[in-house]
């Protein structure tokens, strides 16, 4: 999971982000690992109710860049 995080030659996108955009990419994909992992103990609603939160979250941090 974190591996594909550290870049040792960035993107053209990944440089358009700041260093607190990227800190709060990587802490949203964490918080989207760790949902998934606990996926089966959830309930289908409130599962699928954190992942739009979160999703959203990750499209208006693309989208401000």
């Amino acid at each position: 999971m974190r591996a594909h995080q550290f870049h040792l030659v960035r993107s053209a996108a990944e440089q358009e982000l700041s260093p607190e955009a990227r800190a709060r990419r990587d802490a949203l994909e964490k918080q989207l690992s760790d949902l998934r992992a606990r996926k089966a103990s959830l309930k289908e609603d409130d599962y699928y109710g954190r992942l739009e939160g979160i999703l959203v979250d990750l499209s208006k941090l693309y989208e401000s860049r």
